[in-house]
């Protein structure tokens, strides 16, 4: 008698078909190559387009570069040559258990809010006094955080793809079989594995746009920012 099969198990028995057959850090690899491409090319639109603020103009791009990303994570589970891993009896059900989520009171977010306002004055203040090295300080800071992401997601592929190939190609297609199966809906899988490494990769970026803005005002791409003498010419020539 097989044993009770549960999500885990079957995670784990789709991530090393995965492995053996279905190239997934290749892939992914591939995926977060395109995604970071699509936001250079949407930042460089938006400025050719006059959005001249960094750190508005790389917030925007970043949001797209992951609705693209996850666009692709569902291109993925549509493709047809993608190798199909044996389906496996489901005997028994499983109890499903949904999480609790606390929602914070409106004290607490209000105060958190005024001690942000507070104190992002002197936060700034400071910035004045910064020195020469404090931009390619940060800018290694955020090149170091995208890295870290990207490579995290993809040595974390496998265990993506499977989570995906369970709650998206699977439930869809053999839905009365795997019904007992806990599963989930595959944006909520995706955004629950990936949220945290492009949400630390948006934080580093913008944060770097936004101590950039405020150290070479002048400066409206990271070209200006690391050689603000290129803009001086340009605007002494347009006074």
């Amino acid at each position: 008698m097989r044993p009770p099969l549960n999500r885990e198990s079957e995670i784990a028995r789709l991530r090393e078909r995965l492995e053996r057959f279905g190239f997934p850090r290749l892939r992914m690899l591939l995926i977060v190559s395109l995604t970071g491409a699509c936001g250079f090319v949407t930042s460089a639109v938006l400025l050719h387009a006059g959005m001249l603020s960094m750190p508005v103009r790389y917030a925007i791009a970043l949001l797209i570069a992951y609705a693209i990303f996850l666009g692709l994570l569902r291109l993925w589970m549509r493709d047809p040559h993608l190798t199909n891993p044996d389906i496996p009896d489901v005997p028994g059900s499983s109890s499903l258990s949904s999480p609790t989520s606390s929602v914070p009171s409106g004290r607490t977010s209000s105060a958190a809010h005024d001690s942000s306002s507070a104190g992002s004055g002197s936060w700034f203040d400071g910035l004045d006094g910064a020195d020469e090295f404090t931009v390619p300080l940060m800018l290694v800071i955020a090149a170091v955080t995208v890295l870290f992401a990207s490579l995290w997601i993809v040595v974390s592929a496998p265990t993506l793809f499977a989570e995906l190939f369970l709650d998206g190609v699977l439930s869809a297609s053999l839905y009365h079989r795997l019904r007992k199966l806990e599963t989930r809906h595959w944006l909520d899988t995706a955004l629950r594995r990936t949220i945290v490494p492009f949400g630390a990769t948006a934080l580093a970026v913008v944060l770097f746009a936004v101590v950039a803005k405020h150290l070479v005002p002048t400066a409206h791409s990271l070209t200006g920012v690391l050689h603000p003498q290129r803009t001086q010419p340009v605007l002494e020539s347009t006074r």
